[in-house]
C-alpha cells in the first residue's frame, strides 16, 4: 500500500509498505478520508525523517475484519483514535482519553490501516467521509467537548484565540449555540473564513492590540467566554485571562506545555471558571450528527481536498496557513 512518511524538514515522501492485517478485535480500513491536524506539524517542519506512516483523523469503509467482530466487509466508519480498555468506567461512559490504559491510533495517511473495532463509529450513508473526520476527530469534536462543559449559550459572547482547524471548529459551534464569536486570528485567510463560519468581528492581533479590541467590542466588560485554541507560549493563556469578564469562563484546548500566570489577580478576584479538555469521546459525534442535521455548517470546515500522492503540495498549504481543514484522500 501506499502511505505518507515524514522525510524531515518540511518533506514528505509516498513510500509502499505492506498492507496491514488486523489483529484481535481489530478491523482494517480502506481509508477513504484523512485529515491533516496541527498537532502534526512539529513532525513535518522538524529536522527527523519518520517510518512510520503519518495522521491520526481518518473515515473509511471496513475492508478486512478479525473473527468475532460485529463490523463486516463494507461498512462505513468514522474513527476516533483513542482506544481504552474498553471495560474501565470510563470507557464503559465513551471517554477513552481519561481511561489509564488508553492508546493513539496512528497512520491515517495511508491507503489501509489496522484499527481497533472499539475506536469505529457508524457512518451514515448521507455523511461525506470527509464530515465523518470532523465529526468523530479534533475539529469539530474538541470543540463540542469543551463547549458543552462551559455550557454556552446566546447570552455570552466568545472570544476565540486562534482559527486553526480547532478554533474554526470552536467558532462553528459556539455560534451554532447562540454565543457571539469573536476571533482572534494572524491570518487573513482564516479571519474570512472565521466570519464564514459564524464569527460577527474577527481581529488581527498584529494589526491593533487584541485585548483593547476585545474590550471594545464588549463595551469595556471582556467577553464572558474566552478560550484558547492556539498552543506555544504562555502569552495567550495570559491575554485570555486578562480580558475575560468578570465571573466568566476559560477554556484551554492549545497544547501549552509550561505557563506561569497570576491566579491572584487573574482568577481568584475576577471569580473565572477555569476549563481544559482533550481530544473528544464518542458520546459528542453522535451529538455532532444531530447538530449537523440542524443546521451545523461543518462542511465549511474543509478548504482542500487532495489525493495521497500530492501530500507534500497538501502539508504544503496546510502550514502556510492559507487553509481551513486539508484532507487527504488515499483511495483517489
Amino acid at each position: 500500500m501506499k502511505a505518507v512518511l515524514y522525510a524531515g524538514n518540511r518533506r514528505v515522501r509516498i513510500a509502499e509498505l505492506p498492507d496491514p492485517t488486523p489483529g484481535p478485535g481489530e478491523v482494517v480500513l480502506r481509508v477513504m478520508a484523512s485529515g491533516l491536524c496541527g498537532s502534526e506539524l512539529g513532525s513535518f517542519r522538524g529536522p527527523k525523517a519518520r517510518e512510520k506512516p503519518a495522521g491520526h483523523e481518518l473515515a473509511g469503509v471496513v475492508a478486512e475484519a478479525a473473527d468475532g467482530v460485529r463490523l463486516q466487509e463494507g461498512d462505513r466508519v468514522a474513527v476516533q483514535v483513542i482506544a481504552g480498555c474498553g471495560q474501565c468506567l470510563h470507557c464503559r461512559r465513551g471517554n477513552a482519553t481519561l481511561c489509564s490504559q488508553r492508546r493513539a491510533v496512528s497512520g491515517s495517511e495511508a491507503e489501509r490501516i489496522a484499527v481497533p473495532e472499539f475506536c469505529c463509529l457508524p457512518l451514515p450513508d448521507e455523511v461525506s467521509f470527509d464530515l465523518g473526520v470532523l465529526l468523530a476527530g479534533d475539529a469539530l469534536g474538541v470543540a463540542n467537548k469543551l463547549l458543552n462543559r462551559m455550557a454556552i449559550n446566546g447570552d455570552d459572547t466568545v472570544a476565540i484565540f486562534g482559527a486553526g482547524p480547532i478554533g474554526l471548529g470552536m467558532t462553528a459551534v459556539a455560534a451554532f449555540l447562540g454565543g457571539r464569536c469573536l476571533v482572534v486570528e494572524p491570518h487573513a485567510y482564516r479571519r474570512t473564513l472565521a466570519e464564514q463560519l459564524g464569527a460577527i468581528a474577527t481581529i488581527d492581533p498584529e494589526a491593533c492590540d487584541a485585548p483593547t479590541r476585545l474590550r471594545e467590542l464588549t463595551d469595556g466588560a471582556g467577553p464572558s467566554v474566552a478560550i484558547v485554541c492556539v498552543g506555544g507560549t504562555d502569552a495567550v493563556l495570559n491575554t485570555a485571562l486578562d480580558v475575560a469578564a468578570g465571573g466568566g469562563r476559560v477554556g484551554l484546548v492549545g497544547e501549552c506545555a509550561e505557563a506561569t500566570i497570576r491566579p491572584g489577580e487573574t482568577l481568584i478576584r475576577k471569580s473565572l471558571t477555569l476549563f481544559a479538555s482533550w481530544y473528544t469521546n464518542w458520546v459528542e459525534y453522535f451529538e455532532l450528527l444531530q447538530r449537523y442535521r440542524a443546521g451545523l455548517p461543518a462542511d465549511k470546515l474543509i478548504t482542500h481536498t487532495f489525493p495521497l500522492d500530492q501530500a507534500q503540495q497538501a502539508y504544503a498549504l496546510f502550514d502556510s496557513g492559507q487553509s481551513g481543514k486539508v484532507m487527504l484522500h488515499p483511495a483517489e
